[in-house]
């Protein structure tokens, strides 16, 4: 338990220097994924960051320059892992990247870059400042996050066991039925929501 609890410390801090520096150097992104669980859940491990931003050159050159003033990793290394082999595949920002760090501090943990998850995208994705140490992040909210997680691997057995959890947990924390999109309360009054169908479009 403790040292789950020190490498949830050490991501924190990877997590708020690697967002400092997309506000230092204008990245505009939003945050995904277990990390944002994390923001109300601090014992929901994960090592990964999950990140999309716009899929232009100007939006990764400047996602570049910010990791590469951290010394997350060179500068060609990190732009090679972008962009993929430029001369064979021309700047293809589509689907998503795994970002490895070569700083022997992070060495466990990672940035899945997201340009494009089919109907997930930086345009797509709703998303809302949350303030955590004084550092505003831009996170995508709780009820966009349950419904990515429960339309994942569609036709693959469907959502994870740990995608499953985030859900329970994010349902509960909202206070709504997890298999409905109901709010709690108001299902106890025999009331509908709505506006609150997580895995659609709003219910009449």
């Amino acid at each position: 338990m403790d040292q789950v609890f020190g490498e949830s410390i050490k991501f924190f801090e990877f997590r708020d220097e690697v967002l400092s520096s997309f506000a230092e150097y204008g990245v505009e992104y939003k945050l995904f994924g277990g990390a944002v669980v994390q923001l109300v859940n601090p014992s929901r491990f994960t090592e990964d960051l999950d990140i999309a931003i716009k899929a232009t050159v100007d939006s990764a050159e400047k996602f570049i320059d910010s990791l590469a003033s951290i010394g997350y990793a060179d500068r060609n290394n990190i732009s090679m892992q972008v962009y993929g082999d430029v001369e064979e595949a021309g700047y293809d920002m589509t689907s998503t990247r795994r970002i490895e760090s070569s700083n022997p501090e992070w060495e466990r943990f990672h940035i899945d870059l997201c340009f494009d998850l089919g109907e997930h995208n930086y345009e797509t994705m709703l998303a809302e400042d949350f303030e955590v140490n004084g550092l505003k992040i831009m996170a995508v909210t709780f009820r966009h996050i349950i419904r990515m997680k429960a339309n994942m691997n569609k036709g693959y057995g469907g959502p994870r066991p740990k995608d499953i959890e985030d859900i329970q947990f994010l349902a509960n924390y909202l206070g709504l039925d997890p298999s409905t999109g109901e709010s709690i309360v108001e299902k106890q009054e025999k009331k509908r929501v709505p506006s609150l169908d997580l895995f659609g479009g709003d219910k009449k």
